[in-house]
This record gives C-alpha cells, structure tokens and sequence, in this order.
C-alpha cells in the first residue's frame, strides 16, 4: 500500500508542477520574455518546475510498469525501498505547487494579470522614456535660456519636472514611504 501512496503523490505533483511550467511557458512568451537574455529568472523557474514535473512523472511511471506487465527490477526494487516515512513528501510538493497556483490566481485576480517575474524589457523601456523626456526638456530649457527667453525656459523646467514627477508617481504608484530612499552617494 505503501508504493501505492508514494506513486499517487509523485503523480499529483507531475501534474500539478507541470501545469505551473506551462502556466510560466506561456505567460513567458506572450510578453516576449521566454529566453534567458530578457527574463532569466522567469526561465529558470519554468525549468525547475518542469524538471520536477518530469521527474515526479519518472518516478510515478516506473511504480506503474509492473502493473502493465513489465517486470522491471528497478521499479520491483523502488516499491520494496519505500517506507511510511517517504509517503508525506510527494503529497506535500503537490501541496507547495497547488499553493503556487491560488497564490498566483489571487494576484492575477487583484492587479490583474501581473508580471511573474521582473520584465526587464519593461524595465529598461520604462528607464529610456523617463531618461528621454527629462533630458528633452533640460535640452529644450538650455536653449530657451541661450537664446535669451528665461521666462519660457523656467516654463519648460517647471513642465518638465511635473512631468518627471507624475511619471515616477505612476511607476511606484503611491508607495513611497520616508526614509524609503537611502542614497548611495549624496545628491
């Protein structure tokens, strides 16, 4: 019965880890991250899931062939080894994945479908747009004020500097907290 238990955990997680390493797959390559260049922490889990979905689905299988009539010493041999003990493990990995899976079910539900990972094509697009349209308006002031016209160069500082700050706004979307910014070197 023992065999029969371990066999049964070992199956619910193959599933349950090779529904999360779909679930990554999937959400890796709709925003264009499925490759160890854009996203290397995204694949990397999907690797891990997927190996211990393989694995699990392995171990599984083999406890299963004498069953279908093959006689396979090293699965005869596996069903002998287990004991009490080695029963809880599988079923608690198939815990940890279907844990996974709520969690992620309830941040999707909360903020929509977010990133499970950092994107950090995201990232960088986000930086070179706040650095172009910041730099733009330093440019467009610094010209302003050569060519004589202070009054319109203090105007695009001034736009310039509200628009810097609304899109940082935006970015940390009102969680910023005092003290949450320890330079590194002084400003």
């Amino acid at each position: 019965m023992i065999w029969q238990l371990v066999t049964v955990g070992n199956l619910l997680t193959a599933l349950t880890y090779s529904v999360i390493a779909v679930m990554l797959a999937v959400r890796l390559r709709r925003t264009g991250q499925l490759s160890l260049r854009a996203n290397p922490l995204g694949v990397a889990m999907m690797l891990v899931f997927g190996t211990v979905a393989v694995r699990s689905a392995w171990t599984g299988a083999q406890m299963l062939l004498p069953l279908i009539g093959v006689e396979h010493q090293a699965a005869l041999a596996l069903r002998d080894a287990y004991t009490v003990a080695s029963v809880p493990l599988p079923f608690i990995a198939a815990a940890a994945g279907l844990m996974f899976l709520w969690l992620r079910r309830r941040a999707d539900e909360e903020t929509g479908p977010a990133s499970l990972y950092p994107d950090h094509a995201l990232q960088r697009h986000r930086a070179l747009e706040i650095n172009d349209n910041i730099v733009q308006g330093l440019l467009a002031a610094r010209e302003l004020d050569a060519l004589g016209q202070e009054a319109e160069a203090r105007e695009v500082l001034a736009d310039t500097l509200a628009h810097a700050q609304r899109m940082m706004g935006e970015l940390l979307d009102g969680d910023v907290r005092p003290g949450a910014l320890r330079r590194t070197a002084a400003a």
